[in-house]
């Protein structure tokens, strides 16, 4: 029987920490230190994370669709395809991860079709609307990996999803 994933997250984490992390340590290469501290917290932000990864996306997907929708509202095979995956939770994460990214790119081919156009200026200002709670949902995501400087002042990701589902 193969265990959930996050026990295997945490037993790759831990034969790290036990195992590999002592003779790491004993060699003293310091870019090898590094890089396995890097690769645990990594781990450990992955392991933390992973139960959100499907809301996540599915947010990022409803907005990035309701974004296409402002901005193109004839575009509706991209828009059905799109809300046939939100209609079910059949799709993996990374089905969700590349419909988003191909809702993105359909985005930016609008704003490229409109440059030096009157519709430009328009379809910029529905992007720089539609971003902010984007940006948020993703500083939310990484704030584990402590870059923030006032960690204080970034919404909890699981806020973030529920008001976005």
């Amino acid at each position: 029987m193969i265990p959930e994933i996050d026990v295997q997250l945490g037993a790759i984490a831990k034969s790290l920490a036990d195992n590999v992390m002592p003779i790491v340590m004993e060699s003293g290469d310091a870019m090898a230190i590094e890089q396995l501290h890097l690769c645990l917290a990594t781990l450990g932000i992955v392991k933390q994370r992973l139960p959100d990864l499907h809301a996540a996306l599915r947010c990022d997907l409803i907005d990035n669709l309701a974004l296409l929708t402002e901005i193109a509202p004839d575009d509706s095979a991209m828009v059905a395809d799109a809300e046939t995956m939100l209609e079910t939770s059949r799709y993996s994460a990374q089905q969700i991860e590349t419909q988003v990214r191909i809702v993105k790119e359909r985005i930016a081919a609008l704003l490229n079709e409109a440059r030096g156009s009157a519709r430009e200026a328009a379809i910029r200002k529905s992007i720089m609307a539609a971003e902010g709670v984007m940006i948020e949902r993703k500083r939310a995501w990484a704030a584990p990996m402590g870059f923030e400087p006032d960690p204080t002042q970034v919404t909890e990701l699981e806020q973030l999803i529920e008001k976005g589902t």
